[in-house]
């Protein structure tokens, strides 16, 4: 501070400046620049928090080496990985918002230590090797909104403290060893839109306490060891999608006849859980895709009111019902699967249930009437080919009349549950052409362009409650990728989608457009900014000497600096050039509020340029990962590409050493939330 006095000071002097207010001025400008600077030193991770870490590291084992930099000095500076953290205006210090060791295969135990981040807002160990209990601390993160922990070795019981969590949206502990009863606090977690739990050995009684959860979208909690009844205050759960309770013993319960008011039901599967009684009118569930009441010991009749138009699914099988199968089980346009055997059905088999039916090109429709007491058939069975009917084990397949339904009393053939499924991407207009084996290149006819040299790139995606039976027919439907590889029907009832998305070889990365993701900054660059702020704040200070010194001047001098845009080598680049005053302008001076990504090439804003026009801007950082020539190659080949998974190229800027693109801005939530923040969101058929 004394030295920029020094500087400064002299200044006043220099230019025999009379007003000595304009050097007070001066003078504070420093003063408070200064202050700025003491600020920004302070900008650390919080001593606790670091504390915590290092607590949280030495409770796992680390066996692939994911976690090496967690070694360094300060977390949030150093950029610890996994770790996201954001600035607290209030303390000046740097708290951890995000921990997310998703698949990095650590073992050993959660580490109590991890109650202590009074900032955090996921927590995401999903998918490793984790053993041991869940810290109650963990009911300390008042301001947690995602708690996933799927896919370890927990064990133990669920603490009730959890149940201290209020903003928690999605809490997903299933495929563990969790045991225990269900906590009646999870009551207080009213923002909850998501309990995940099955896949564990959960026991006891479901609280009925729950049914106070006015979010609650999805509750699963198949296969664990649940028993007592099912609550009939469930019901008053108007905005419940998924209730999934399969594989539990609530023997010589009934299902509550209340449960016809949820309206909100897309899928409701009580699979194998020795259930009682009748079953519940749902026809006043407009939504309803999925009903697995198989297994059961259900008695009486199949209520007679038409279910919901678009339902896929009606798995009744394995149970004591009685009666004729009802004609309003016809005109369901999406039905894959009727499947009633292994029950004392009497009277006839309809013969309209496909009729109406508007089959698209690889749908199918299986009616499964198998070992019941059917004695007849209501007109004339010559349904299409790609509709199967079984009736084995029923008297109509030994009546003397039988020549017109012999084709349905036989063995069955094959399994209708996909496996290893493959589609033929194959393009007759293309030409082999040599790719590059050394670095795992394929051919691929196909994708959002045609018949060039690609790195495939392969994800699995597994639907914890698909509301299908049948998953080609929406193949088209669900667009992820280019390809569909592989589909498999997993022994719990999930569906493993295996995904192959081929890149060209030009496109050297991907551009992840994020909105309202902002992670906070590391210390450097919070310190960069000062300085800039307090040079910014001299050179103010020693213009208003300059201009109070030309004070008999009758105009005042207009400082600009323009600069032309520098003509990219391109050929036939077909997007406009910004200058950087055009797109300094467009994003508020590169404003904080208009941040809403980041990444090792630079930081993405979200820009408004003069004609209205909302575009994402990437502004690349000095030491970035892309050099010169990747970014003449983006400008050159990113205009000749288009599909609905990849963002348009609008332009670019190459002036006074500033490298940005700027594309169409895609008003979505960030990846992380559609995985894992808003799955309400989400189509229903993907559960």
């Amino acid at each position: 501070m004394a030295f920029i006095l020094f500087i400064h000071l002299p200044s006043c002097f220099f230019f025999k400046i009379p007003r000595w207010r304009i050097c007070l001025i001066g003078i504070i400008l420093v003063l408070l620049s200064c202050h700025l600077l003491q600020l920004a030193s302070a900008q650390i991770t919080h001593p606790l928090e670091v504390d915590a870490l290092q607590a949280v590291r030495r409770a796992l084992k680390d066996t692939g080496k994911n976690l090496n930099s967690w070694k360094k000095t300060d977390p949030c500076v150093s950029n610890w990985t996994r770790i996201i953290c954001l600035m607290d205006p209030n303390d000046g210090y740097l708290h951890v918002q995000e921990l997310r060791l998703i698949s990095m295969k650590p073992s050993g135990k959660l580490a109590p230590a991890l109650g202590l981040f009074s900032h955090m807002t996921v927590l995401n160990f999903m998918w490793n090797n984790l053993t041991g209990s869940i810290p109650k601390e963990i009911g300390n993160l008042i301001t947690l909104k995602l708690l996933l922990l799927s896919g370890n070795q927990i064990s133990g019981p669920i603490p009730d403290e959890l149940g201290s969590l209020s903003n928690v949206t999605l809490l997903t502990l299933d495929s563990n060893n969790i045991s225990g009863p269900l906590p009646k606090t999870f009551a207080n977690m009213t923002r909850a839109r998501h309990f995940h739990l099955n896949n564990n050995s959960i026991s006891g009684e479901i609280p009925p306490e729950l049914s106070a959860l006015p979010e609650l979208l999805h509750f699963l909690l198949d296969n664990n060891n649940l028993s007592g009844y099912l609550p009939p205050e469930f019901s008053r759960m108007r905005n419940l999608g998924i209730l999934q309770f399969d594989n539990n013993n609530f023997e010589g319960t009934e299902i509550p006849n209340s449960y016809k008011n949820m309206t909100g039901l897309v899928k409701l599967s009580l699979r194998n859980c020795r259930l009682q009684g009748t079953i519940p009118d749902l026809s006043s569930a407009p939504n309803l895709l999925y009903l697995d009441l198989s297994l059961n010991q259900l008695t009486g009749s199949i209520p007679t009111n038409k279910l919901a138009n678009n339902i896929t699914t009606i798995d009744l099988s394995n149970n004591m019902l009685t009666g004729p199968i009802p004609s309003n089980f016809s005109g369901f346009t999406f039905l894959q699967l009727l499947s009633l055997e292994n029950n004392n059905l009497s009277s006839s088999v309809p013969s309209n249930i496909w009729q109406n039916v508007n089959f698209r090109a690889n749908a199918t429709l299986t009616l499964d009437f198998q070992n019941n007491s059917l004695t007849n058939v209501s007109g004339t069975i010559d349904p299409p080919s790609n509709v199967t009917i079984r009736l084995q084990g029923n008297p109509v397949c030994t009546s003397a009349n039988k020549s017109n339904i012999v084709q349905f009393c036989g063995p069955n053939i094959g399994d209708d549950e996909v496996s290893g499924t493959s589609y033929n991407t194959s393009n007759p207009t293309c030409h082999p052409q040599s790719c590059l084996a050394s670095l795992h290149m394929e051919y691929v006819p196909e994708s959002p362009a045609s018949c060039f040299c690609a790195l495939p790139l392969g994800a699995d995606v597994r639907l914890k409650s698909p509301s299908i039976s049948d998953f080609p027919p929406y193949k088209d439907a669900f667009v992820l990728s280019s390809s569909i590889s592989g589909l498999h029907i997993l022994v719990d009832y999930y569906l493993l989608i295996t995904i192959i998305n081929d890149l060209p070889k030009s496109i050297t990365h991907f551009h992840v457009i994020l909105k309202d993701q902002k992670p906070g900054m590391s210390k450097g660059a919070v310190i960069g900014i000062v300085l800039g702020s307090i040079a910014g704040l001299i050179a103010i200070s020693l213009v208003m000497l300059f201009i109070f010194y030309k004070k008999k001047s009758k105009h005042k001098q207009e400082v600009s600096k323009k600069q032309s845009i520098a003509k990219i080598p391109i050929k036939a680049a077909r997007v406009n050039g910004f200058s950087f005053t055009e797109l300094e302008k467009a994003t508020s001076g590169f404003s904080e509020s208009s941040l809403v990504g980041q990444g090792g090439y630079g930081k993405v804003y979200k820009g408004i340029l003069d004609n209205g026009t909302a575009v994402a801007i990437k502004r690349a950082q000095q030491g970035s990962l892309q050099g010169e020539g990747e970014f003449l190659t983006e400008i050159e080949i990113l205009p000749r590409l288009h599909h609905c998974n990849l963002v348009s190229l609008v332009g670019y800027c190459d002036e006074g050493g500033e490298q940005m693109l700027v594309y169409e801005f895609m008003p979505n939530a960030s990846v992380h939330d559609l995985l894992y923040g808003h799955l309400s969101q989400i189509d229903p058929l993907n559960g």
